[in-house]
């Protein structure tokens, strides 16, 4: 998985998944609150979601993608 920020406003979540896939993307700051949540269907190969981040406050937040494989990672929103 691999998760950056766009444009200030949006975070892209790349990550690789089989056709037809539930997955749930969960953002959590720096103190454990979650802060957003996503849940979607993937296409077989690599997926590209863009999420937009809205008014939540620049700081460290960790990424959680669950589907046949839970993975988390780190992205610093600035």
């Amino acid at each position: 998985m691999n998760a950056y920020e766009v444009n200030n406003t949006d975070i892209v979540v790349q990550f690789t998944g089989n056709e037809n896939e539930d997955y749930t993307i969960l953002l959590y700051d720096a103190a454990g609150k979650r802060v957003l949540d996503y849940n979607g269907v993937s296409v077989g190969g690599m997926n590209k979601i863009q999420l937009p981040t809205g008014d939540i406050a620049k700081g460290i937040y960790i990424i959680n993608l669950t589907n046949s494989v839970k993975i988390s990672a780190a992205v610093l929103l600035h």
